[in-house]
């Protein structure tokens, strides 16, 4: 049995070990729970923190292509966009928006609107569920 005394002789030990045991526990289930979800959530959660948060930057829409893959058609925007003098070109998938934005037929190549992370610019959107960066023929 411990006695009154020896927790408080060793109570600066103690709490340093619950510390770091709660630490271990806490970086345990983060790495668990980031690996349990599923790819597309976490594109998803990027969309949403871009859409939400992310700076807007002039860019170019290229292209838009579709691509068959095992699981189906695919749809990606090819664009860029330069800050800072550095100039990023990349694509999106946008096969599960594609449907908020209406048909591909109607998205003009030419001038969009990028939102990019501030401290990671070469991550960054042109469509989410909440926003969207493309012009139409018709705008």
């Amino acid at each position: 049995m411990l006695s009154a005394a020896w927790i408080l002789a060793h109570s600066s030990a103690l709490i340093a070990a619950f510390a770091v045991a709660g630490a271990i526990i806490t970086i345990a289930a983060v790495t668990v729970w980031r690996r349990r979800s599923d790819p597309l959530e976490r594109e998803r959660r990027r969309r949403k923190r871009l859409g939400c948060g992310g700076r807007i930057a002039a860019g170019v829409l290229l292209d838009f292509e579709d691509v068959a893959k095992l699981e189906g058609e695919r749809l990606y925007l090819h664009y860029s966009y330069r800050i800072g003098g550095v100039e990023y070109s990349t694509c999106q998938d946008v096969t599960e928006l594609a449907h908020h934005e209406g048909p591909v037929s109607g998205w003009a190549i030419g001038a969009v609107s990028v939102k990019y992370d501030v401290r990671n610019p070469q991550d960054s959107i042109l469509l989410s569920e909440d926003w969207t960066g493309l012009r139409t023929l018709s705008s």
